[in-house]
C-alpha cells in the first residue's frame, strides 16, 4: 500500500455525514417509520482498536482480534477486517508497550490504547494466541506484526430499544457500518 495517514482510517460521525450515510431505524415517535440516527447526537460512544495479527513464523497466521461488544458487530467486524493483504504500516501497533505493567501490583499504568482508541480485550486475545504457540509478547519476532484498526461505537436509546452501530474504515478505505 502507498503512504497512508492514520486519519485515513480513522472512523468519525462527522465523515459519515459528509458523505451522506445514513443509519437508519424505526422509530415509535414517527409510527415505526425509519428515522436516521446520524441527525442526532448518540447517547453513548466507544473509541475501540482491534488488533490485526500477520504472523508468516512460526505460524502462518492472518487474524482479527474484535474487542469485545455485542456478538453480531463483533462478527461482521472480524470478516470485514479480516487481512487478505498487509494492512498499512499507519496501523502498526506496539503491543509490548501496551503490555506494560504499571507500578502499583502489577496493573497497568492506563488502559492499553492506539492513538486514543482502546484496545478493550483484544490485547488480551492476542496475548493468549501468542501464548499458546509458544511466543510472548516481550519477544515478538520480526515475523509477526500487529496493527490497530480503529472503531467507533456509538449507540443511541429510543423509548423501547437501543441501537448499538460500529464504524470502521475498512482496507479499502470505505466507510462500513455494522448493526
Amino acid at each position: 500500500m502507498s503512504e497512508l495517514s492514520l486519519d485515513t482510517f480513522v472512523p468519525t460521525l462527522d465523515k459519515l455525514r459528509a458523505a451522506g450515510a445514513s443509519v437508519t431505524t424505526r422509530a415509535w415517535w414517527r409510527l415505526g417509520r425509519r428515522v436516521d440516527l446520524l441527525t442526532r447526537e448518540p447517547d453513548h460512544s466507544d473509541r475501540l482498536a482491534a488488533l490485526v495479527v500477520v504472523a508468516e513464523a512460526p505460524m502462518k497466521l492472518r487474524y482479527a482480534y474484535v474487542p469485545n461488544m455485542r456478538f453480531a458487530l463483533e462478527e461482521k467486524l472480524s470478516r470485514k477486517l479480516e487481512p487478505r493483504t498487509d494492512p498499512p504500516e499507519c496501523l502498526r501497533a506496539d503491543i509490548r508497550k501496551a503490555a506494560d505493567l504499571g507500578p502499583y501490583r502489577g496493573g497497568p499504568a492506563r488502559e492499553p490504547e492506539f492513538h486514543g482508541f482502546r484496545y478493550g480485550d483484544s490485547l488480551a486475545q492476542v496475548r493468549t494466541m501468542l501464548e499458546g504457540n509458544g511466543l510472548s509478547v516481550d519477544r515478538l519476532p520480526d515475523t509477526v506484526r500487529v496493527f490497530a484498526w480503529p472503531i467507533l461505537v456509538a449507540g443511541w436509546k429510543t423509548l423501547f430499544k437501543r441501537v448499538d452501530v460500529a464504524f470502521v474504515v475498512t482496507p479499502e478505505r470505505e466507510m462500513y457500518i455494522a448493526m
